[in-house]
């Protein structure tokens, strides 16, 4: 039976949602970098034991239990929007307490660590950016 994983979706959502690099995410599932970026892809399928490391991965990254297939079967997509919380004013007020929480965070680091941390923030939103033009 063939998988009904997007296992593409699944490898983004773990790589944004943990901050890993697909290098980080190919030595967790002990496959190749260039393996992990076919499976982003969609060119190729993860392999019994690297859908289950993946699954393990999801679970760490919050995504939903009922949307992350069980080991070695096929499951529904996991739609990453759906993990997204809606905006409400609870959700505003945590987003401001999340910015003071960074902003202090920030500051305790010292300028070079600040500097990455900030050009690394600037490169996944830029990436994000580029993903939602591509698909519009």
């Amino acid at each position: 039976m063939a998988s009904t994983v997007d296992w593409g979706k699944v490898v983004l959502a773990i790589l944004d949602r943990l901050l890993l690099t697909q290098a980080e995410l190919a030595a967790r599932c002990k496959v190749a970098q260039q393996t992990v970026s076919g499976w982003k892809t969609g060119a190729r399928t993860p392999g019994r034991y690297a859908q289950r490391q993946l699954v393990q991965l999801a679970r760490e990254a919050g995504l939903s239990a009922s949307n992350i297939p069980y080991s070695g079967a096929a499951a529904p997509i996991l739609n990453v929007a759906e993990q997204l919380p809606a905006k409400t004013a609870a959700g505003k007020n945590a987003d401001a307490a999340l910015k003071t929480e960074w902003l202090r965070l920030l500051e305790a680091l010292p300028e070079a660590e600040r500097q990455e941390l900030l050009d690394y923030a600037r490169f996944k939103a830029n990436r994000k950016r580029a993903t939602a033009t591509r698909s519009q």
